[in-house]
């Protein structure tokens, strides 16, 4: 079997926007993913629990209750992500396939809006956008895959300060108490 032959072109651009920042999970069972990366020394994780997160998906206007934590694992965040309802999102539709794991990566970019244009320019469709008091954020299926996402996020002032908190906290973390509340940490 020739390998070369199976590979489709690239998406070069994405690759040139930015490293990876984030490796995001979707879990049905949020205690159990907090609980696996805590074994492994990763922690702690800072908890926005049940908050309502509007965003367009596909064009439709919604608001979704999710719960999202964050940790570090050196430079990387680790985010992990439960959704509370079944309204349609990029969350949903992975844990209606009964998927569970790596469901998209992060890049971050100075400018959401051009990127828009790039990865639309390029044929990409944008599956789902949110502008909240912390970030503008796109998602994107990744070309040629089809299950998983890049997410895009432009950062607002004050949320790289939290991020770099957290990540301080993190690298400190003695392996006490491995879940904390986000809230009470702003």
């Amino acid at each position: 079997m020739d390998i070369k032959k199976q590979l489709l072109p690239p998406t070069q651009f994405i690759k040139d926007l930015g490293p990876i920042f984030q490796v995001a999970y979707v879990e049905v069972d949020f205690e159990k993913a907090v609980s696996s990366w805590s074994a492994l020394g990763v922690g702690p994780f800072f908890v926005a629990d049940h908050v309502k997160v509007p965003y367009d998906y596909q064009g439709r206007n919604l608001e979704a209750e999710l719960t999202l934590a964050f940790s570090y694992w050196g430079d990387m965040q680790i985010e992990i992500i439960q959704q509370h309802d079944d309204l349609p999102s990029v969350y949903r539709k992975w844990m209606d396939g009964s998927q569970s794991g790596i469901h998209h990566v992060c890049i971050l970019v100075d400018d959401i809006a051009d990127i828009r244009e790039r990865c639309t320019g390029a044929g990409l469709r944008i599956d789902q956008q949110m502008s909240t008091a912390s970030a503008d954020v796109i998602y994107t299926q990744m070309p040629h895959d089809g299950s998983h996402f890049v997410e895009f996020a432009q950062y607002a002032p004050g949320t790289g300060a939290l991020f770099q908190r957290i990540k301080d906290e993190c690298a400190k973390w003695d392996g006490t108490n491995p879940i904390r509340s986000l809230s009470e940490f702003i």
